[in-house]
């Protein structure tokens, strides 16, 4: 080490390791003095040897070296609520990302209220004509977000093994024209006074 310092720098004379260390080091040697010994080099200019191959590596991160546990995160959930909410009844959406839209479907279950909650939510963010279920895009999601109109969270994100995406469920209305009557509707209680007025107006006379 000695001989390696003097043919560098004749007037330099250390003594011991205390000399070498106290010494500019910098100036008196370059990166070419130490071509060909790059292990010396990694062992320094690192505190902790990486041991870790490069395909390893690459396994978690992205291009720009930025940590990645997974390709993407496509599935989501959202929780909304009124202000004035009197049942306190949140309403959930389970949320799906394609590219930058995003498809809102709405777990409205049997509840009425979830209903009239779903249609002001989609009429204020949605992009389509969606009435319940809506697409959006990124830029309305951050603006959610920063205004607190929903609190997001990923029940389904897994780093070890895929979760299927939770579905939504909604009963639906049965469909059925408007009844009317006049009068009370006959039954087989009804007495027979009541039944023989009621076939009395059903048969025309015909003279």
């Amino acid at each position: 080490m000695r001989t390696f310092i003097k043919s560098k720098d004749k007037n330099l004379k250390p003594n011991g390791y205390a000399d070498i260390e106290t010494c500019d080091q910098s100036r008196i040697f370059s990166l070419e003095d130490f071509e060909g010994e790059d292990a010396v080099l990694i062992s320094l200019g690192l505190p902790v040897t990486n041991c870790r191959r490069e395909t390893s590596v690459s396994q978690v991160t992205d291009k720009r070296g930025l940590l990645r546990l997974t390709d993407a995160i496509r599935d989501f959930q959202m929780t909304t609520w009124r202000e004035v909410n009197p049942k306190f009844e949140p309403l959930t959406y389970n949320c799906h990302r394609d590219n930058l839209d995003i498809r809102f479907t709405p777990a409205l279950g049997d509840s009425g209220y979830k209903r009239d909650i779903a249609q002001d939510f989609a009429e204020r963010w949605r992009k389509d004509h969606g009435r319940y279920c809506f697409t959006t895009d990124i830029d309305r999601l951050a603006e959610m977000i920063d205004t607190k109109a929903g609190h997001i969270q990923f029940p389904t994100l897994n780093y070890t093994h895929p979760i299927e995406p939770r579905t939504s469920h909604a009963r639906i209305m049965p469909s059925k024209a408007p009844r009317f009557a006049v009068g009370a509707i006959l039954t087989a209680t009804a007495s027979s006074d009541r039944i023989k007025a009621v076939l009395q107006g059903a048969f025309i006379r015909v003279e």
